[in-house]
């Protein structure tokens, strides 16, 4: 029986700090479980943090700080003595000199609670955790009031692991990848290093949000950190082409003192042109209905800038997942994710979506498609023995319908079409040419 008490790196941008009070202060997972001295919804709690801000501004990046407080499994807390319990621990522990929010999420098995706090002090000012607030101040305090509702103490910390909320862990990975690239003769030769010259714990994951990630955990810090919560260019298709910056650099100095260079392309760059026409989407019964995979190769050029995002993070994403050493779930939820953005590329395929507009018009008129047929199942419009399939095909409409919705929160660089140079054009359309002969050899050999 304990409570274990998570402080999470400083929040560090106005809008970060916006999306933890939303999510803080979400209706289906307090039920009512929320307590705060600075408004009662979500907006006013924003906008009283910010005014205090604005009265007693402060210079550096937080803007706050988020802890979480978790129960044992084995404890039997009452979801309202919960919020009680941190309620207390925050007027008491901040002495009504910051602006907090606290609620219980009941939407879990396991009960804890979240503490959002200004890092800006109501008379001017910014919180500071001291070296000794763990021992002196954190502990006895929670331990008290767990005397007060018969639970188990604070569990104890790691003493060889630094819990301290001020120490920047962002930077500091950042720093350790920038000196690990430079002395990197591979992506591959990148990863041995960080283990075995700065003893960095990695591991490879794909996300269908992000594409492939890096799970970095430096000494002493008891979380990992994925890099795709680093700052940009932290990615590992990024560290990839700065390793092969690196190594290339010399050789360009001295193409560029000649008049015979013919901007080659590095390694990378043929690779990716050599796989970028390759558009992989499932194809059964009714052409992308849930079935076997089957590639159709498309000219590079001819896709806009937005699909050609999309290909390029699933091909990337396909080239750089495999990995070592981990395990077969971990394995397993990459492929998921990959063949997540394989669909992805195959219904912007599919209905031609080329902008971020198209892709707005086609879910605009998928819903009326949907609601109108519904409509027609439900009045009896369509015969009996079409029922079935109709429903079916509703079905697979609203699955449609749903990936394409998440596609539309993805973060899509807004580009041109006409930042394709003519030499790229050139080289991709000999790749496309050498591409279609395989493929009509291919089709020879089938028949």
């Amino acid at each position: 029986m304990s409570i274990i008490i998570k402080m999470g790196q400083p929040i560090g941008t106005e809008s970060h700090l916006k999306r933890a009070i939303g999510y803080v202060m979400q209706e289906w997972k307090t039920e009512g479980r929320v307590y705060s001295n600075s408004g009662v919804t979500p907006e006013e709690v924003i906008d009283t943090f910010f005014l205090t801000k604005k009265v007693y501004p402060s210079h550096g990046k937080r803007q706050g700080y988020h802890w979480k407080f978790s129960f044992s499994k084995d404890e039997t807390i009452s979801h309202d003595d919960a919020l009680n319990f941190i309620k207390e621990w925050a007027e008491e522990y901040l002495g009504g000199g910051y602006d907090f929010v606290v609620a219980e999420h009941s939407d879990r098995e396991l009960t804890h609670m979240h503490l959002i706090f200004n890092s800006v002090k109501r008379g001017g000012g910014k919180y500071h955790y001291g070296k000794d607030e763990w021992e002196k101040v954190i502990k006895p305090l929670t331990n008290r009031i767990c005397d007060k509702y018969h639970t188990g103490y604070v569990k104890e910390k790691d003493k060889t692991l630094d819990y301290s909320p001020e120490k920047d862990w962002k930077s500091e990975i950042e720093e350790t990848i920038d000196r690990c690239i430079e002395v990197s003769k591979s992506y591959a030769d990148f990863k041995s290093r960080l283990q075995r010259d700065f003893h960095y714990s990695v591991r490879e994951g794909v996300s269908k949000d992000y594409g492939v990630y890096l799970s970095l955990k430096p000494p002493g810090k008891g979380k990992a950190v994925r890099s795709y919560r680093l700052s940009p260019g932290y990615m590992p298709e990024d560290i990839e082409r700065k390793i092969m910056e690196c190594l290339l650099k010399p050789k360009n100095v001295l193409e560029a003192k000649s008049d015979n260079s013919d901007h080659k392309m590095n390694t990378q760059q043929r690779e990716e042109n050599r796989e970028i026409f390759c558009v992989i989407f499932r194809q059964g019964k009714d052409f992308f209905r849930d079935g076997y995979f089957r590639r159709a190769y498309i000219p590079y050029k001819n896709l806009s800038s937005y699909q050609q995002y999309f290909v390029r993070r699933m091909l990337s994403a396909r080239r750089l997942y495999h990995r070592t050493g981990t395990t077969l779930k971990e394995h397993e939820q990459s492929v998921r994710a990959i063949h997540h953005m394989m669909n992805e590329v195959g219904e912007l395929y599919k209905h031609n979506i080329r902008s971020e507009h198209n892709l707005s018009e086609t879910i605009f008129e998928l819903q009326k498609q949907i609601t109108f047929t519904e409509h027609r199942l439900s009045s009896g419009t369509i015969p009996a023995e079409r029922e079935a399939d109709v429903a079916d095909q509703i079905k697979r409409w609203k699955t449609e319908l749903s990936e394409l919705k998440k596609m539309k929160k993805q973060d899509v660089p807004k580009k041109s079409e006409k930042e394709i140079s003519d030499q790229e054009i050139a080289e991709l359309d000999q790749q496309e040419s050498l591409i279609s002969r395989k493929e009509k050899s291919h089709d020879g050999r089938t028949k």
